[in-house]
């Protein structure tokens, strides 16, 4: 007997771990009225569901093995009763039934669905034929009503989980909107008050002037990060625009690295190509990604080595190389590098300032609006690595130099 009991116990708790996958209400119920019908061998079995609004029965499910569609339970009759009460009823002759089941059933149980006080409704298992139900039948009726429920319970507090951790997100996001927006203006206003004064201190105190290109040189970094969370509002919203041109690709490349090479006096940049690649796209989207990728690869470099560039046709696409030398990528990062505001625990060996972890994952937003791919190879550890990035290309415009 209590192998039995235990087995039925069993095929029991594997639906209630089927059931923690559901976000169905119904479909969860579903497993749970078929597995009772299987348990104690019944004909069929259905389901009502307690509406707290309408404060009122529904059918909820019924299987396709039973013979009638049920009418709403009456607010006296033995649905409602076991509802209130939280204890399965027991029916083994036909003569407390309705006269529309009557016909159709001579033993059947009434299974309350609560759980801690939360009721959802009931389960109804059914004999065509009279039933006197066993000690252990009794046992595994409660077990089906409380796990039933309990697995609803579950899934509404993953439902409100969810809800919740949604309506974070977009909170999240909305402030970052709403703080880079207040901030762009007033950053905006410095910088142009600086290369005003700038130009005036010029020859008046060259000491001065080094000092104002030191605070427009940081000015630049902090409308970065501005622009970076404008990005990520826009990339999460699907508010990010791109105005489409034909632009070639190793010009552009020439352009960002005369740019950067400015900003980073510490490191030297080499760009090695012998091709030109027409590419159809926003030019200043992709000059933010090889920006990114730029100043990522000095971040995480030595003060005085060398970052390499390089530009060639790799699989049908155009393929950009960001070669350094710095510290490599540790393998537990590697799986997250690319995770919006993710920093690596390494960033304190880095030469440039903490940044917000935003950079890798703009570019791979970025170039996965152009039908490109972000990628990376982590040499030895503490020998630096190599970002790079694909491109479709126009293969009717390709110049072999």
């Amino acid at each position: 007997m209590y192998l039995e009991l235990l087995n039925k116990i069993s095929i029991i708790n594997n639906v209630v771990l089927e059931s923690r996958i559901l976000s169905d209400d119904k479909e969860i119920v579903k497993k749970f009225v078929d597995a009772g019908r299987k348990v104690l061998k019944a004909d069929y079995g259905y389901a009502f569901r307690w509406n707290k609004v309408l404060k009122s029965f529904d059918l909820f499910y019924r299987d396709n093995k039973t013979p009638f569609i049920s009418k709403i339970p009456r607010k006296h009759g033995i649905t409602a009763k076991v509802f209130q009460q939280e204890k399965p009823y027991y029916i083994d002759h036909a003569s407390s039934l309705r006269s529309d089941a009557k016909k159709f059933m001579e033993g059947a149980v009434v299974i309350p669905m609560t759980y801690h006080q939360e009721k959802y409704g009931t389960i109804d298992i059914c004999f065509y034929d009279k039933h006197v139900f066993a000690q252990e039948e009794k046992i595994i009726c409660e077990y089906i009503g409380n796990s039933v429920a309990e697995a609803i319970r579950i899934n509404h507090l993953n439902k409100k989980t969810e809800r919740d951790s949604q309506k974070l997100l977009k909170q999240k996001d909305e402030f970052f909107n709403i703080a880079s927006h207040e901030l762009k203006t007033p950053v905006a206003a410095i910088k142009g008050f600086v290369q005003i004064l700038n130009q005036k201190m010029k020859k008046v105190s060259p000491e001065t002037s080094y000092f104002l290109d030191k605070i427009n040189l940081h000015t630049d970094k902090l409308s970065r990060l501005v622009n970076d969370l404008l990005d990520v509002s826009r990339i999460e919203t699907g508010k990010l625009k791109f105005k489409k041109i034909t632009f070639e690709l190793s010009d552009l490349l020439k352009e960002v690295i005369e740019g950067v090479d400015v900003a980073l006096p510490h490191h030297s940049i080499s760009f090695k190509n012998s091709h030109r690649f027409w590419i159809r796209g926003d030019s200043e989207h992709i000059e933010r990604v090889i920006i990114n990728l730029l100043t990522n690869a000095a971040k995480y470099s030595p003060v005085g080595s060398k970052i390499k560039v390089s530009l060639e046709e790799k699989d049908g696409k155009a393929r950009v190389n960001v070669e350094d030398f710095g510290i490599g990528i540790n393998k537990k990062d590697q799986l997250k590098i690319f995770k919006r505001f993710f920093q690596s625990k390494d960033s304190s060996k880095s030469s440039g300032l903490p940044g917000l972890g935003l950079g890798l994952y703009i570019a791979r937003e970025i170039l996965k609006h152009h039908g490109g791919e972000l990628h990376f190879e982590s040499k030895r550890e503490s020998k630096g690595s190599i970002f790079y990035f694909l491109l479709p290309y126009s293969k009717h415009r390709i110049i072999k130099k």
